[in-house]
């Protein structure tokens, strides 16, 4: 009884073997016995390429605002300014020089455009607001706004009050 017991067991395993075979959907290639040794000992390509498609996760990427930028700003009851800014940025927070260093910014990025503060000094005294730049699609130039500190970051909104740029 036993004896029958595994003859049936290794019959099924045996059927379910072949139903296994015969239901692959890759087809049979003539391997050697090399190749089948070294398919056993290292990944295939297929699985590679599987696992980095299943392991990959899509992360959202932070444009990067570093480099040398030419910019313009409009002043009040003058001409505009033009200097050269210089952005540097770890992850998203930006930070920048203008004006021969006497110019600061300090920002962080979401999605295409920065927001922070301006400090500025001249021998007139220190001045210091708010800013905002939206970056092109073409990550070649931003348009902005900015503010004094005597004004409120609201008051971005409705300013006229620009500062331009475009990457060296």
């Amino acid at each position: 009884m036993r004896k029958t017991i595994i003859i049936i067991l290794a019959g099924i395993a045996c059927a379910m073997l072949i139903a296994a075979g015969c239901t692959s959907s890759s087809t049979p290639s003539a391997a050697t016995p090399a190749a089948t040794a070294t398919a056993a000992t290292e990944p295939s390509a297929t699985a590679v390429t599987t696992t980095a498609v299943t392991a990959a996760t899509p992360v959202s990427e932070i444009p990067s605002w570093a480099g040398t930028w030419n910019t313009s700003y409009s002043v009040k009851d003058s001409s505009d300014a033009i200097v050269i800014m210089a952005m540097t940025q770890n992850g998203s927070l930006v930070t920048g020089t203008y004006n021969n260093g006497l110019g600061t910014i300090e920002a962080t990025v979401q999605d295409r455009t920065i927001t922070g503060t301006w400090n500025d000094s001249d021998n007139t005294g220190r001045y210091s607001g708010f800013f905002v730049f939206e970056k092109s699609a073409d990550d070649k130039s931003f348009t902005g706004k900015w503010v004094s500190a005597s004004e409120s970051a609201d008051a971005l909104k409705t300013t006229t009050q620009y500062w331009n740029g475009v990457r060296v």
